[in-house]
């Protein structure tokens, strides 16, 4: 079995509570010496791993995360924007 690390989380937007996760110990590691979350916690869920970067925890944080930019979806409207080739 591998070592586990409990790592504290950033305090989450929602609730301001902050948060843990028990993570692999190797994987801390990665992701400490730069790697990034997806890469480093490549076996955790993507909630798991948005705990880990803006702290908001899974289950009802992540919910009302969803749905504050569930109503922003009419805004991304493809037809609405014209592909650019970047410059300025």
């Amino acid at each position: 079995m591998a070592a586990k690390f409990h790592m504290r989380t950033p305090d989450c937007f929602f609730c301001h509570k902050p948060g843990w996760l028990d993570v692999p110990l190797e994987a801390y590691y990665a992701f400490r010496g730069g790697q990034p979350v997806q890469v480093a916690f490549s076996n955790m869920s993507t909630d798991e791993r948005e705990q880990i970067l803006s702290g908001t925890h899974v289950g009802e944080c992540s919910k009302k995360w969803d749905e504050l930019f569930l109503d922003m979806t009419e805004y991304w409207e493809d037809d609405e924007y014209e592909e650019t080739d970047g410059s300025i």
